[in-house]
Formats: C-alpha cells, structure tokens, sequence
C-alpha cells in the first residue's frame, strides 16, 4: 500500500466575511434605545419651551421698569404674562375669568403659597388699575419691591413647570 500524499487535498477554503446588512440584533437594540432617548429629550426640550420664553419675557419686563420707573407698567405687565402662562398650562380651568381675589387666589392655590393675596403679589391686582400719581410713583414700588415681585412671578413660573 502506498502512503497518501498531500496532492490531491483541495486547500481550506474561509467562510465569506459577514457584510454590514443586515446589522446584528444588537445594533437594532441601541438604535431604538438612542431613538427612545432623542425623542424623550426632544418633546422635554418642547414642552419647556413656553417655560422658557416666560422667563425671559419676565426678565424683560424688570428691565423695562428699570427704564421706565413706571409703578403701574410692572404690575400689569407681569399679571398679563402670568394670564397667558396659566391659560396655556391649565387649559381646562377658566383662567380668563378671573379677576380681583379670585386671580391671585388661583396663583396661590397652584405654587405662590399665599403670597399673592398675603403679601407682595397682591399688587398684581391692586396697581395696574390706580390712576398713577406723584405719590404712587413714590411710595408704591421701589427698586426692591420691583426686584422681589419679578422674583415671585418667576418662581411661579418654575412651580408649573410642564
């Protein structure tokens, strides 16, 4: 018997190299978790945004009385934007109606904690509708009142956060 030689063995032959599609499972799992994650952030970023634009109205209002010296112009300025605000965040209560002591009884029943009707916010209600006089202009709101009813209006804002 001859031995057998190597000749008539046929060389090894590699599978062909995996292509890029379709990926593995894997990679389907962290696209749709990477999606997930966008799409949560997005709709976070978009529902904040009237949040944010409150705000910068809010900044841009103290401004204004800074220039202006107006005792009836902040008040009025600031209850408006916290009227829109309310109306878009709570829709289904009747925001538009409400007037005097029900209002700032509104703002304090969601996030001013009696500061409205007890304290500072009460001229929200009160001086936007006053003739303004010398005295008004005077007495009725100084740097400091101006600086913590703008803070009040903001942290209103920031307590109905979407």
């Amino acid at each position: 018997m001859t031995a057998p030689t190597l000749d008539g063995l046929r060389d090894l032959h590699l599978p062909p190299e995996p292509g890029l599609w379709p990926p593995a499972p894997g990679a389907w799992l962290a696209v749709a978790a990477l999606a997930l994650v966008i799409a949560v952030l997005a709709r976070r970023q978009i529902r904040r945004r009237p949040l944010r634009i409150a705000l910068r109205e809010a900044d841009r209002i103290a401004a204004g009385w800074r220039h202006h010296a107006d005792p009836v112009r902040l008040p009025g300025e600031l209850s408006r934007l916290l009227r829109r605000y309310a109306a878009w965040r709570f829709p289904q209560s009747r925001v538009a109606g409400l007037v005097g002591p029900a209002w700032l009884a509104f703002l304090d029943e969601h996030g001013g904690n009696g500061e409205f009707r007890g304290g500072l916010g009460a001229l929200l209600d009160s001086l936007p509708y006053r003739r303004p006089t010398r005295s008004d202009a005077d007495a009725a709101l100084h740097d400091a009142d101006c600086e913590a009813l703008t803070a009040l209006v903001r942290r209103w804002l920031k307590a109905n956060a979407p």
